[in-house]
C-alpha cells in the first residue's frame, strides 16, 4: 500500500507521534509539521528553524525522546540510515538559510510557565535572510550570497558527505539509487535527485546527510563551506533540471 504522505499510515501511528510531540514541547521543541514518509513506519516531524547550535541540541534531544516513547510502547526507534534495502532510507535533510541580525525570543509553546530553562525555549526571530532572491538580478534564483554558498557546498560535497554519511550503513543509502538519496555533486530547484535542493525562496535543503549524523559537525561543516563560497565568490554552476537517476 502507499506510504509517502498517506494519511492512513500517518493516523495509524498517531498515539506514538502525539506522545513524541507532548514530550518534545515540554523540552522546548516547537514541532511545526509532520508526515508519513516513503518507507513503512517512517515518520518525519519537523521543528521550527533556529540558530544552528540550538538546532543541533534539539535534534539530539529529539532522538532521546523518540527512544523513550518507543520503549514505552514496545517499539524500536531506528535512526539507522538504511535498515532495509529496496525502500527509502532515513535521511536527515538539512533545510538552511543564512541570516543577518534578529533577536532571541522565548517561545512559551502555549504553556503558562516554562518546564525548563529559558534557553531551551528561545528561538531566533527577525533579521535578513541573505539567501533570498534579488529581484533586480533574478526573481527566481538565490541572491549572490546564496549562489556563492551553494558553490561552496558543491566544491566541498565530498568532505561534507563524509561528515553527514559517516558510517558503512550510510553508503547503503547512497548506493541503493532511485530512493531520493543524492549520488552527484549537483543542485537544482525542487529537484529531489540532487545533493542540494532549493526547497523554497531563501531556503536550501542539503540532502547528502542521513539520520545518524552528528549535527554539531554537520552544521559546522556547512557553515565552513558557505564561508569558502562567499569569501572566494565560488560559482555554483547551472541548476540541474533532469531526474539524475534517469540521466545516468
Amino acid at each position: 500500500k502507499p506510504n509517502c504522505y498517506h494519511i492512513d499510515q500517518f493516523e495509524e501511528l498517531r498515539p506514538t507521534f502525539m506522545k513524541v510531540i507532548e514530550y518534545a514541547q515540554q523540552m522546548g521543541l516547537d514541532i511545526i509539521q509532520g508526515d508519513h514518509e516513503d518507507a513503512p513506519g517512517q515518520l518525519e516531524l519537523n521543528t521550527q528553524f533556529d540558530d544552528v547550535l540550538r538546532n543541533a541540541d534539539r535534534l539530539t534531544t529529539f532522538r532521546q525522546i523518540c527512544a523513550q516513547v518507543a520503549r514505552e510502547n514496545n517499539l524500536i526507534a531506528c535512526f539507522m540510515s538504511k535498515p532495509f534495502m529496496g525502500v527509502s532510507a532515513n535521511g536527515c535533510h538539512h533545510n538552511m538559510s543564512l541570516w543577518r541580525g534578529g533577536e532571541d525570543v522565548v517561545n512559551m509553546l502555549g504553556f503558562d510557565s516554562l518546564s525548563g530553562m529559558e534557553g531551551a525555549f528561545s528561538y531566533r526571530v527577525g533579521g535578513e535572510n541573505t539567501f533570498m532572491p534579488d529581484p533586480s538580478i533574478d526573481e527566481r534564483a538565490p541572491g549572490p550570497i546564496g549562489l556563492q554558498s551553494i558553490g561552496g557546498v558543491i566544491k566541498h560535497l565530498g568532505a561534507l558527505t563524509s561528515i553527514g554519511s559517516s558510517t558503512v550503513n550510510s553508503y547503503r543509502r547512497l548506493w541503493d539509487t532511485g530512493f531520493w538519496a543524492p549520488i552527484f555533486a549537483d543542485w537544482g530547484y525542487q529537484n529531489r535527485t540532487c545533493a542540494l535542493r532549493v526547497s523554497a525562496p531563501g531556503r536550501f535543503e542539503y540532502r547528502s546527510v542521513d539520520s545518524m549524523v552528528n549535527p554539531y559537525l554537520m552544521g559546522s561543516g556547512l557553515l565552513k563551506a558557505f564561508d569558502d563560497g562567499i569569501d572566494n565568490k565560488l560559482d555554483a554552476g547551472e541548476a540541474e533540471e533532469r531526474n539524475i537517476y534517469e540521466a545516468i
